[in-house]
């Protein structure tokens, strides 16, 4: 299966700065990548993103506050055979969170964003990100939406443009949590979820 870069960036590991980084990745999207959304999927990737990026901020960096430094690597790829949008949130977890359970309790008071992942992304799933020895690297988090396709210009143009990192702001608001909770299943050291049915895919390196 193959995917093409259409965004890189980092954003600063604090909450304030989850609004401007998720606007941040809609207008590189939609303006500079010319990826076409309709009202409800780009209303679920703002909610998506959102609860990504506030999750890596809370639950990342292995239980530790991140310090001033630490940050979020969001990348964004393509496949346009399969008109899938994926984006990836790493933060800097060096060891696998339990995740199990987490997206079939309503009711926690932790882990939410796999709740929202859940009922908003057409698929998801998480992982460990290791670089070329093994060696953790941080931890990923990853969500998919059908899009429209884009125009050849509107890629190269994204390819080419160099990401800034986002200034900080105010955290934009969560949205409820989904009626219906569907549960997953293990691949490796990722977990996939692909509605209506099971998504074989893996996560990226």
């Amino acid at each position: 299966m193959h995917r093409d870069r259409v965004l890189m960036f980092k954003v600063p590991a604090r909450l304030a700065a989850v609004g401007p980084a998720r606007d941040h990745l809609l207008h590189q999207l939609t303006e500079l990548a010319g990826i076409r959304l309709d009202d409800d999927r780009l209303y679920a990737l703002r909610v998506c993103a959102s609860e990504a990026m506030a999750n890596g901020i809370e639950h990342g960096f292995d239980g530790q506050p991140p310090d001033e430094t630490a940050a979020l690597l969001i990348e964004g790829d393509l496949d346009a055979v399969r008109q899938r949008l994926r984006i990836t949130v790493t933060d800097g977890g060096l060891t696998v969170p339990e995740m199990n359970g987490l997206i079939e309790d309503l009711e926690a008071t932790s882990g939410r964003g796999l709740v929202v992942l859940d009922g908003y992304a057409d698929a998801f799933g998480w992982g460990q990100r290791t670089d070329g020895v093994g060696r953790p690297t941080g931890f990923s988090v990853w969500f998919e939406l059908n899009v429209q396709p884009q125009s050849a210009e509107g890629q190269a143009t994204a390819q080419a443009e160099v990401q800034p990192e986002v200034p900080s702001a105010r955290r934009g608001r969560a949205a409820p949590a989904p009626a219906r909770i569907r549960a997953t299943g293990p691949r490796h050291l990722a977990r996939v979820r692909d509605a209506p049915r099971s998504s074989k895919d893996h996560l990226a390196a």
